[in-house]
């Protein structure tokens, strides 16, 4: 819960400044609107589902549960590459295409982490 807390907070600080240090630079309207949609994109992804991937991640791996939290991070990549490819390249989006397969990334993530953790299944492993 602090983490969630800490990283909307986090993310809503850093998308309020981002719009004024956009205007610092000397680009097309058209890039400053991509430029800011793809920070939204990643804020918002990151807000709410960071807390549920990378800290339960490394919890899980801290417990001895290494080898599923590598696979999962492996497959997920391949997901994420996969779906970059479709929605950037193939259905025409574009960076924005990429950005949303990196939070779908994260999104797979997060509930492989959370069944893990819910399952139990880390507990049963000995660290030394």
């Amino acid at each position: 819960r602090i983490t969630l807390l800490l990283s909307i907070i986090w993310n809503a600080v850093f998308l309020l400044m981002s719009f004024p240090f956009l205007r610092l630079y000397a680009v097309s309207e058209e890039t400053r609107a991509l430029t800011w949609t793809l920070i939204l994109i990643h804020n918002i992804g990151n807000a709410f589902i960071f807390p549920f991937y990378e800290p339960l991640g490394k919890g899980l791996r801290a417990a001895g549960d290494v080898r599923f939290t590598l696979w999962v991070s492996l497959m997920t990549s391949v997901v994420r590459m996969g779906f970059a490819f479709i929605l950037g390249y193939l259905i025409g989006w574009g960076a924005i295409g990429v950005a949303a397969a990196m939070v779908l990334d994260w999104v797979v993530r997060a509930v492989c982490f959370i069944s893990r953790f819910h399952g139990g299944k880390w507990k049963s492993f000995k660290v030394i």
